[in-house]
């Protein structure tokens, strides 16, 4: 918490959603990420239960073979239509972004991507970024880069622990 932030204050502005606030209503775009498959659903469902936002979430294109699989897990909410699965690479994307239906991004990738998606690839693409007219207005989140820490703690590890961590570090990445 920030220096003067009481914990009460946190419960009241946390879960809006579960305490009779819901979020604005929107529609929101997930651009999933590529090298977790799921992150993809975490973000999900991150928009659909704290955000209160419908989905529809854009599969990067080295995860399109887990498409039925996620829409078989969200099932129910694909029948309601609050949650659509799509495929599609780089342009699906760009065009999904500045879509007028969609009201709000959120970018699980690198920041190649998103640098794209706000400031564009055209030769005015870094014109626009030193004058800060962004081509994507609306609200925007990411997550880029991949570079959360993984910190191995001494202990008494044999071989196959350190054996088996280091893979679950490789398969996160």
């Amino acid at each position: 918490m920030c220096p003067g932030i009481t914990a009460e204050q946190v419960r009241d502005r946390a879960a809006g959603e579960y305490r009779g606030r819901p979020g604005r209503p929107a529609v929101a775009l997930v651009l999933g990420a590529g090298n977790v498959a799921a992150i993809t659903a975490l973000d999900v469902l991150h928009k659909l239960y704290v955000e209160g936002q419908v989905v529809i979430a854009k599969l990067n294109p080295v995860n399109t073979y887990l498409r039925p699989h996620f829409e078989r897990v969200f099932a129910e909410f694909v029948a309601r239509g609050w949650v659509r699965f799509v495929d599609g690479g780089a342009a699906e994307g760009g065009y999904l972004a500045r879509h007028e239906v969609i009201d709000a991004i959120h970018v699980t990738g690198s920041d190649q991507t998103h640098d794209a998606i706000v400031w564009g690839t055209d030769e005015d693409a870094e014109q626009r970024r030193r004058d800060d007219q962004p081509l994507v207005t609306k609200p925007f989140s990411s997550e880029l880069g991949g570079v959360s820490p993984c910190i191995v703690a001494p202990g008494p590890w044999s071989d196959a622990d350190f054996r088996f961590q280091a893979e679950h570090i490789v398969t996160a990445r």
